[in-house]
């Protein structure tokens, strides 16, 4: 998949995302005033009663943060439903879960007024930064996951047909078979049993994508011929070269992911009890606007 098969739907949902964290950092930056002063001394402040976790704007960003939680939460239906036709491709569906993975978050930090201070409110806060840490982490995993253009996990037998492919495209256009080759020779030992094993292999693999891509471009710029080619044959070598990394790295992948998987799922299900923990006694006991209508 060259650039320019790119679907527009992701890069417009996370502009959306975009938009909606700049929005969020106008409001912080309007109210730096407030945000910045101790926590003992903000009662005094004009704008605390708009502010607090408690109060209009507060609450409603504490509202917003947990909707798109919630909403956030759609991908995992949407990859049950990976073969139904009309929803959107995993390619979409990816970007909203990390536009509102991230979006939500920053959403209920600035609705703890950026100083949790029930022991509840606390430990949800720190499971949720805990879960977008490793949200991120997956996401950083999910770009090094050989995929089609809609988003499906490419299988080891595709790779290679893939890899033929670019290879018969760049003989074509002129490129000789030598610089085809890795600028080192690949040591695809099994990773370590490890997440974090299997990570290191993953960012070793990332270096070594470069240097071979490095390789052929100056290979490419060197040469008069292939130098008039260079738009053709430059977006294909990146594929061929990334893709071959990842079919040496299959296996690292395929661990990794599920790794990562397991522990995300786990953590992010510890958060939402500890949330719900959170709403279930600000309903009870809190004076909520939302509630009392004042």
């Amino acid at each position: 998949m060259t650039t320019t098969d790119r679907p527009i739907a992701p890069q417009l949902v996370l502009g959306a995302g975009i938009l909606g964290a700049i929005g969020l950092s106008s409001l912080v930056a309007v109210h730096a005033g407030y945000y910045l002063l101790p926590v003992a001394e903000r009662p005094l402040h004009a704008a605390h009663e708009l502010l607090r976790p408690s109060g209009k704007v507060g609450l409603s960003l504490g509202i917003a943060g947990t909707v798109l939680m919630l909403l956030n939460l759609t991908y995992l239906l949407r990859k049950k439903l990976a073969r139904l036709r009309g929803v959107g491709s995993l390619r979409s569906w990816m970007a909203f879960h990390v536009a509102t993975g991230l979006l939500g978050p920053g959403l209920i930090v600035a609705h703890s007024a950026f100083a949790p201070k029930s022991t509840h409110g606390t430990v949800a806060f720190v499971a949720m930064l805990v879960v977008v840490t490793t949200g991120v982490i997956g996401r950083w995993l999910y770009a090094r996951v050989p995929r089609s253009i809609e988003g499906h996990e490419l299988e080891y037998e595709e790779l290679r047909r893939r890899l033929t492919r670019h290879r018969d495209v760049l003989l074509r256009l002129g490129v000789a078979e030598t610089l085809l080759r890795p600028v080192r020779r690949f040591d695809p030992t099994e990773a370590e049993r490890s997440l974090v094993g299997a990570i290191a292999c993953l960012i070793a693999g990332d270096r070594a994508f470069r240097r071979d891509l490095d390789h052929l471009r100056r290979a490419v710029q060197a040469s008069a011929t292939l130098r008039r080619r260079a738009k053709e044959i430059l977006p294909v070598a990146t594929e061929l070269c990334r893709e071959r990394h990842w079919l040496v790295r299959y296996q690292e992948l395929r661990f990794a992911m599920s790794s990562w998987r397991f522990l995300h799922r786990w953590l992010a299900i510890v958060m939402l009890v500890v949330a719900a923990g959170h709403i279930v006694l600000a309903l009870r006991f809190g004076a909520l606007w939302v509630l009392t209508g004042s």
